[in-house]
C-alpha cells in the first residue's frame, strides 16, 4: 500500500513537472488550452493565407513559440483554420483580405463590414504634401570613422508604398580602432 502511494505521488510529481516544461500551468489547463488553441489558429492562418507558408512551414514557426504548441490539431479551409488539441478546445482564426486574420471569439460579424481603405494615387511633391520621401543620412564623427567610405553618405529616395532597393552596405568589417 505504501509503496503504491509513494508510485501515484511520483507519477503526479512527474506529470506537473511535465507540464511545466511544456510551458503550461496545471492550475489554469482550460485557459491554457485556449491561449495555445487561439495562438495557434492565428498564426496558422496568417502563416498560411498571408505569407504563403507550406503546412511544414507553418507547423515549423508554430513550435518556435513553444513546444506545447506540437500538441495543435490544425485544420486548414479555404479562409480560415481551426486549432484544437485533443478535442477539448478549439478555436476558429478567418483571413479576411484585407485586414488579414482574426480569431472567432463571440460577434465577428461585424468584420465581415469592415472595407480596407484604398491607397492614396502616387504624386511627385514631396511629404507630407505628396507621397515623395527624401532622406539623407549623415553619421556622426564617431560613426564615421567605424563605417566603410562608400557608406559615410548614403541617399534614398522613395515612394511610400512602393518597395524600393535600398543602399547596400561594403561587406568588409568596420575597423573599431
Amino acid at each position: 500500500m505504501r509503496i503504491t502511494l509513494i508510485v501515484i505521488a511520483a507519477l503526479v510529481v512527474a506529470a506537473v513537472t511535465a507540464l511545466y516544461v511544456l510551458g503550461l500551468s496545471p492550475f489554469s489547463m482550460a485557459a491554457n488550452l485556449r491561449l495555445a488553441t487561439g495562438v495557434g489558429a492565428k498564426l496558422a492562418c496568417s502563416g498560411h493565407h498571408l505569407t504563403g507558408l507550406t503546412k511544414a512551414q507553418v507547423r515549423s514557426d508554430i513550435l518556435s513559440y513553444s513546444p506545447a504548441l506540437n500538441l495543435l490539431d490544425l485544420q486548414y479551409g479555404p479562409d480560415s483554420v481551426q486549432a484544437s488539441i485533443g478535442g477539448l478546445s478549439a478555436t476558429t482564426a478567418v483571413h479576411r483580405p484585407g485586414l488579414g486574420c482574426t480569431l472567432e471569439i463571440g460577434d465577428t460579424a461585424p468584420l465581415n463590414e469592415l472595407k480596407r481603405p484604398s491607397a492614396p494615387a502616387p504624386t511627385a511633391a514631396s511629404w507630407p504634401a505628396g507621397t515623395r520621401v527624401t532622406t539623407e543620412a549623415r553619421c556622426s564623427a564617431r560613426l564615421c570613422r567605424l563605417q566603410p567610405k562608400k557608406v559615410k553618405k548614403a541617399k534614398a529616395t522613395a515612394r511610400i508604398g512602393t518597395p524600393q532597393r535600398l543602399p547596400t552596405r561594403s561587406r568588409r568589417s568596420p575597423s573599431l580602432g
